[in-house]
């Protein structure tokens, strides 16, 4: 094989492998920007989009690691668990490096979606700390557990009137 043509085969596997870093996290919109229903990837089961089986669908777009990589499995088409790309090829009928390369286009660095902000939950539990009070006679969770038959002995259970 020549030099050009390896360069060539290497340039394209960086470019499948830099598109699916750029679907993580973005499965949702990539899957419903190829036509597949909204009501599809809400994680419950449903009809496949692929078979059209009524209840056999599931869109799981995690891993055991927590990411993001558009897991799905329907009982027909694919009893075990595939990913977003394997759904997407399925679906439209293209192949993988033309799929890689119309995500690379779409959510290349110059498109990229704005970062997440995501706040600090240390900071949102203190937060809501600050406000909770012990549970006194009055107070209407003491009187819904009471109503219950549950007693309150610790001072540790505490209430929050402002969250309902």
């Amino acid at each position: 094989m020549d030099k050009a043509r390896t360069n060539k085969m290497g340039q394209e596997e960086k470019s499948m492998s830099h598109a699916i870093d750029l679907a993580q996290g973005r499965w949702r919109s990539i899957l419903s920007g190829y036509g597949i229903p909204e009501s599809a990837l809400n994680g419950k089961h449903g009809p496949c989009p692929l078979c059209g089986g009524k209840d056999r669908f599931r869109f799981v777009n995690k891993t055991k690691e927590g990411s993001l990589s558009g897991l799905w499995v329907c009982n027909q088409c694919r009893p075990g668990m595939s990913d977003g790309m394997e759904l997407l090829m399925q679906f439209t009928g293209l192949d993988f490096a033309q799929l890689a390369k119309e995500i690379e286009q779409q959510y290349s660095a110059s498109k990229q979606d704005p970062p997440i902000q995501r706040r600090d939950p240390k900071i949102l539990l203190d937060r809501t700390a600050k406000y909770c009070r012990p549970l006194n006679e009055i107070n209407p969770a003491r009187m819904y557990l009471k109503s219950r038959g549950i007693k309150i002995t610790s001072q540790s259970i505490r209430y929050n009137q402002s969250i309902r």
